[in-house]
C-alpha cells in the first residue's frame, strides 16, 4: 500500500515516544526511490514523477511493493536506476518538521 509522496505533519506529530528515534522512524511509512527511462511504462506503485525524473513513493508495506515493482520491471525489462528503498530516515522527520512549523 502506497501513500502519499511527502511525509505528513500529522504523522510526524502523533508518532509514539517522541524523541526515540527507532520509534519516531519507525510510526512513519518507508521510502523508495528509484528512475526509469522515458519510455518505459507507468510504474505499478502511487509514485509521482518528480522534476528530476525520479520517482519517490512511501509505503506502509516495504516488502509488498519492492516486490511488485521487481516484478513489474521483470516483466517489462525495465531498468530501476538508483533504486533505494528503506525507512524513514531522521533527516525526512527533521524536514517534516521544519515544514509543519512554517
Amino acid at each position: 500500500m502506497v501513500v502519499s509522496e511527502t511525509v505528513s505533519e500529522s504523522s510526524v506529530r502523533t508518532a509514539p515516544g517522541a524523541g526515540k528515534v527507532a520509534e519516531l522512524t519507525r510510526a512513519l511509512p518507508s521510502l523508495i526511490r528509484f528512475s526509469v527511462s522515458d519510455t518505459a511504462p507507468r510504474p505499478p506503485l502511487s509514485a509521482a514523477r518528480r522534476p528530476d525524473g525520479t520517482f519517490m513513493a512511501q509505503t506502509l508495506d516495504l516488502q509488498g511493493d519492492m516486490y511488485a515493482l521487481l516484478g513489474w520491471a521483470r516483466e517489462h525489462a525495465v531498468e530501476l536506476r538508483g533504486l533505494e528503498a528503506g525507512p524513514t530516515r531522521l533527516d525526512d522527520v527533521f524536514r517534516a518538521l521544519d515544514t509543519a512549523d512554517a
